[in-house]
């Protein structure tokens, strides 16, 4: 699986608030909430995907990577119209 969706992150968010911020107990409920058998060789794949969220969503209160900002429209003021029209020409 290469994108995980938002409730994946999600539940594995609630999972480790829940157990008491334990890693390995969030990873439990997450393989057993989304029937997954084995990822990889290792369970740590799926505890380290738990640990980098659970990183994302302390530091930006999400666990999107690079979320997106928020569209700012600049305002049409003499100053700026000026600005583009003297940049045109």
């Amino acid at each position: 699986m290469s994108q995980w969706t938002g409730e994946q992150r999600a539940f594995a968010v609630e999972s480790y608030f829940k157990s008491n911020d334990s890693c390995t107990i969030a990873r439990r409920r997450f393989c057993t909430r989304f029937d997954i058998q084995r990822l990889s060789d290792e369970p740590s794949v799926i505890t380290n995907l738990i640990r980098t969220w659970m990183q994302k969503f302390r530091a930006t209160g999400s666990t999107i990577k690079n979320p997106r900002p928020d569209p700012s429209r600049t305002s049409r003021t003499k100053e700026n119209i000026q600005r583009v029209e003297s940049s045109v020409l």
